[in-house]
């Protein structure tokens, strides 16, 4: 009996000792780019769902797709194109505008820091002007948060907008911003 209790006790005091062991995981970094002919991270497409190289195909939980959008967009640049596959399984699992703005935003993000191959740098362009424009055509109203608790929002329109001028590409459907009398930007459609 007391070998069993100092066996438990070892054992308890190395398992509470040692670091977290994942079982099943990926290299971010060694995600390959998807197929230029798709229309992967652009909405209605849901072909994410069934693409092989998706890390995320099953799914993406919590706080996930925040977490792999910071490290794209900070120290971690080499994870974009995951990040992307994350954000366009989010896109294809509950289409919203924040889904499909994100998904947009990392492409200009991996586009306009070169992350992919020379010869996928015109698709990632193509592909986040195409995701900025479904934010218009077909979100054009949604928002996002500033802090966790979501105190504050800020609507994604004009900054779908911002992001299609940026990269150059044509703003179609007729949309334009205005700015109010306090500089802030309105999204707006011609008739």
């Amino acid at each position: 009996m007391r070998l069993a209790t100092l066996s438990l006790s070892a054992l308890l005091t190395t398992a509470c000792q040692s670091e977290s062991v994942y079982l099943t995981g990926i290299e971010l970094e060694s995600v390959a780019y998807p197929d230029s002919t798709s229309d992967i991270g652009v909405h209605p497409d849901t072909s994410v769902l069934e693409d092989p190289n998706n890390p995320f195909r099953y799914g993406i939980s919590g706080d996930t797709k925040w977490q792999i959008l910071d490290l794209c967009l900070g120290a971690s640049p080499e994870s974009c194109v995951a990040t992307f596959y994350g954000w366009a399984t989010q896109l294809a699992m509950e289409p919203i505008g924040e889904n499909q703005f994100y998904t947009a935003e990392v492409l200009s993000r991996i586009f306009e820091r070169e992350l992919v191959s020379l010869a996928d740098l015109p698709d990632a362009r193509d592909r986040a002007i195409a995701g900025y424009q479904a934010v218009l055509d077909y979100f054009s109203d949604s928002s996002s948060c500033v802090t966790a608790t979501c105190e504050s929002r800020y609507f994604l329109g004009p900054l779908a907008y911002e992001g299609i001028v940026g990269l150059g590409g044509t703003v179609e459907g007729g949309w334009f911003i205005v700015q109010d009398t306090d500089g802030v930007s309105h999204l707006m459609r011609s008739e």
